[in-house]
């Protein structure tokens, strides 16, 4: 897979004390649609959307295998707002760990771009 995936569209929806992540990535004319399901609380929403990105990146391929999303969350780095994910993949040795800029009040968006920058070294193979 020699072209990453484009970030297409993230959708967020909040009902009933439970939160739906949707993810969305285009790769080669083709729309890859991840969803993940879980609470609503803030502190599990860059989780929700960490694991819709991780399902819609593994409908890209049959040999990137299982991915497993083993941590994500945000940090201060200096002055800076980061999200940092930690993912696992069935056919790779070692963890991966992609970092996104938080820029305002964007979790959503930076948990999904940390996610793809982990697996940017399986993507592009």
């Amino acid at each position: 897979m020699r072209n990453r995936p484009k970030l297409t569209d993230i959708k967020l929806n909040l009902a009933n004390g439970e939160a739906t992540a949707e993810v969305v990535l285009t790769h080669r004319g083709e729309e890859h649609v991840g969803i993940a399901v879980g609470s609503d609380h803030d502190s599990a929403r860059a989780r929700l959307v960490g694991e819709a990105t991780v399902r819609a990146v593994e409908q890209l391929s049959e040999d990137i295998g299982r991915i497993d999303l083993e941590a994500i969350g945000t940090t201060e780095l200096g002055p800076t707002q980061v999200a940092i994910a930690q993912v696992l993949v069935s056919n790779h040795e070692g963890e991966l760990v992609g970092s996104a800029v938080l820029r305002s009040d964007e979790t959503a968006l930076a948990a999904a771009r940390a996610v793809l920058d982990a697996l940017n070294r399986v993507l592009v193979r």
